[in-house]
């Protein structure tokens, strides 16, 4: 049977539109974690926190945010969240502390951070730094415990596609258990797909 291109074509590219034109499927990653309170800090003593790892491709951007747990067993959160991201290279790329709600209110006050629109900076490996910045002068011991959390990622590529959470690699994997390049230069030597709960610039 012979196909007329011009009457295939006329079907093809308006298809290939309509694909171009649907929504992004959002492809989340989730973690959990805990912090320690930073407290009060002497001169150059770096405040405790934890660190994940995830690809975030040239070109591209992410989404992320850190929501709070309960953990009181009434309804109240331990820690003041905020969080920062580093690029491969050791550039702030972006950072965040009080841009939403939390689930379970701050015991300390205060809401959750969240990077709606972050830009991928260079080196394909970024860092996710989240400390507890709650009030390190309060009486109230619950508001200087530390605390849960949890962490929601998503990254799309250059052309606003989500990356699935193979790709994403968000805690490190088989080839990405040592530190960020930028934590070794610092002189930090701990190992590990995340970093719990350690020292970090």
């Amino acid at each position: 049977m012979r196909i007329d291109l011009k009457i295939a074509a006329a079907f093809i590219v308006p298809s290939a539109l309509l694909l171009w034109s649907l929504p992004a499927v959002s492809e989340e990653v989730r973690r959990t974690g805990w912090v320690p309170n930073v407290g009060a800090l002497e001169d150059g003593e770096p405040p405790l926190g934890d660190l994940w790892t995830f690809r975030c491709p040239p070109g591209g951007s992410f989404r992320m945010s850190v929501d709070t747990k309960d953990d009181d067993d009434q309804g109240g959160a331990g820690i003041d969240p905020v969080l920062g991201v580093i690029s491969g290279n050791g550039q702030l790329v972006a950072s965040a502390d009080d841009e939403q709600a939390c689930t379970y209110d701050p015991l300390c006050g205060f809401g959750c951070p969240a990077v709606e629109a972050g830009l991928c900076g260079p080196g394909a490996n970024h860092s996710i730094i989240i400390q507890d910045r709650g009030d390190a002068t309060s009486t109230d011991e619950a508001c200087r415990g530390g605390g849960g959390y949890d962490l929601v990622l998503e990254v799309f590529n250059v052309n606003g596609v989500p990356l699935p959470q193979g790709r994403v690699r968000l805690g490190g994997g088989a080839a990405a258990q040592s530190q960020p390049r930028w934590l070794r230069e610092a002189g930090f030597t701990l190992r590990g797909p995340r970093l719990d709960d350690t020292a970090l610039p």
